[in-house]
């Protein structure tokens, strides 16, 4: 493998899923906190409850959308079982979030940003893992930025949304779109400094 190919063909299918993983999570949303409410009594208690689970969703959304690129680049490896462990991974750092001043989720978005392209070139769950870990190390300035444009596109999404209270979905639906459309276009960033640490595959 010597690099992952981005088209723009990628962009339609990747703010397809976006769209759908909004109207996806905006609907569990409603039904987790009107659950909470009747079962406790307090808005407050369903409120945080969606919350958390709106950042465990988004995560997976991620994991889905880079697992989804490769598998554009023609290479799906071992993205599967490497996806799955990473949303077992993405849902103890949620949980863990609260307790540890939401550090577990940085940590896990830094650490394991490189880890489906790891999967992509061969490497089994574990070792992706592992290297994601190493490359995330090595290239920690590249990664900081990375982990902070998502950030700041998670931000900016969620106070789009604040803006159609009229229309919670719609708001929703924006915010969709524009996380996927940053984790789209930074896609092929996050395999090409992957591959940067790769001697066996850059030549270096």
């Amino acid at each position: 493998m010597t690099a992952f190919p981005f088209t723009r063909a990628m962009i339609a299918p990747s703010l397809t899923f976006g769209a759908m993983s909004a109207f996806f999570q905006f609907g569990v949303q409603e039904t987790l906190k009107t659950f909470a409410i009747v079962g406790t009594g307090n808005a407050n208690a369903g409120y945080v409850a969606s919350a958390v689970l709106t950042a465990g969703l988004l995560l997976a959304t991620i994991v889905v959308t880079i697992v989804q690129l490769a598998s554009f680049a023609g290479r799906p490896g071992w993205t599967g079982t490497t996806a799955i462990a990473l949303g077992a991974l993405a849902v103890c750092a949620v949980l863990l979030g609260p307790a540890t001043f939401y550090v577990t989720i940085g940590a896990f978005a830094g650490l394991c940003l490189y880890a489906i392209p790891a999967a992509a070139d061969g490497r089994r769950m574990a070792d992706a893992i592992a290297e994601s870990c190493r490359v995330a190390i090595a290239e920690s300035k590249t990664t900081f930025g990375i982990i902070a444009l998502l950030a700041v596109a998670i931000i900016v999404g969620r106070v789009i949304a604040g803006f159609f209270g009229f229309f919670p979905a719609l708001g929703d639906l924006v915010a969709g779109l524009l996380v996927q459309a940053v984790v789209a276009t930074q896609a092929p960033r996050i395999a090409a400094t992957y591959l940067k640490l790769q001697p066996d595959l850059t030549g270096q």
